[in-house]
């Protein structure tokens, strides 16, 4: 999308939290790319034409967090996170360098270039932003039993994103006017605007840009994939015809067998590097030219998220025919 003349970017990413709902740390769970959640998270805000810098507020997992700045395309730093978020996000602050910041949760791997840009866009015009979508439920106010206490107008309700994104000197003067018992009050940059009375305008956020706090919004990602695999088998006089290990008696009308085609279908189906790759050298070295390559190129990534148990290997067992 065209993207509009804005001022320097530094996106501050949060990934000091404790992931206690979780259980586990889940800024390390390996999505079906192979990369983990807080390298896609931090992949998609260095793939922004604006973002001219990232800043990763880290906990305990500095090593990856080191790990990731190093890779990382443009100047990133790492800071050690705080006590509270805002604790947090002030270290992160001190570290950035752009007029603009848009401070991300680690933990929304899935944010788009358009929902930054919206972000982005308004925030340079007010002072603040953040994306957001409409509440598709219905919400009850109840009290400590359980009891109803309201329906709130779905209409006015709307569940914030992330990045949240600010004027720098607009962000500095909001943590002044927050301190203490206060500060411990903030759940997120806007509402550290609200204590502050500061005002927040919305952007279009995007339901695929969720939080992952839960084991079950892992399931979320989770997508089916489809690939199609096919072998092509010379006949050759006084030799036998194997097909994925069984014996194709002579005479009869040639079968393909399911343990060829379900191998090179699954791999093909994880996107990018030949299934041949995965063969020992001696069944390399048996494939004649011209032999049809039956997949496209796979990445180290797709490997490790791939077909599980590299079945693959079956796909050379008819070489043995051919």
């Amino acid at each position: 999308m065209a993207q509009p003349n804005l001022p320097a970017v530094t996106a501050i990413v949060v990934a000091a939290g404790a992931s206690r709902r979780m259980g586990f740390d889940k800024l390390s769970y390996r999505l079906p790319d192979g990369r983990t959640v807080l390298e896609t998270s931090c992949a998609a805000l260095a793939a922004h034409p604006a973002i001219t810098q990232l800043v990763l507020v880290c906990g305990g997992n500095r090593a990856a967090c080191e790990a990731i700045a190093a890779a990382c395309p443009k100047p990133c730093a790492v800071v050690q996170g705080g006590a509270t978020r805002a604790d947090s996000v002030r270290n992160g602050l001190a570290a950035a360098t752009g007029e603009l910041v848009a401070i991300h949760d680690a933990a929304r791997p899935f944010v788009s270039e358009s929902v930054i840009t919206a972000a982005l866009t308004a925030a340079a015009e007010t002072g603040a932003a953040a994306p957001a979508v409409p509440v598709k439920d219905t919400v009850k106010v109840a009290d400590p039993l359980g009891r109803v206490l309201d329906t709130p107008d779905r209409a006015t309700l709307y569940a914030v994103q992330t990045p949240q994104c600010f004027r720098r000197a607009r962000y500095t003067q909001a943590l002044a006017a927050v301190t203490g018992e206060k500060a411990r009050l903030v759940t997120d940059d806007c509402s550290l605007f609200e204590l502050a009375g500061l005002p927040v305008r919305l952007t279009e956020g995007d339901y695929a840009n969720y939080k992952i706090t839960t084991k079950e919004d892992l399931q979320k990602e989770k997508t089916m994939r489809i690939g199609h695999g096919y072998d092509v088998h010379r006949l050759v006089e006084d030799r036998k015809l194997i097909m994925g290990g069984v014996e194709i008696p002579r005479g009869g009308r040639r079968r393909s067998l399911p343990a060829c085609r379900i191998p090179t279908s699954r791999w093909a189906s994880a996107w990018r590097w030949p299934v041949r790759h995965c063969w020992p050298p001696a069944w390399r070295r048996a494939i004649r030219p011209g032999m049809p390559s039956c997949t496209r190129r796979y990445s180290p990534e797709a490997i490790r998220s791939g077909p599980r148990g590299r079945t693959c290997c079956c796909r050379s067992l008819p070489a043995r025919g051919c």
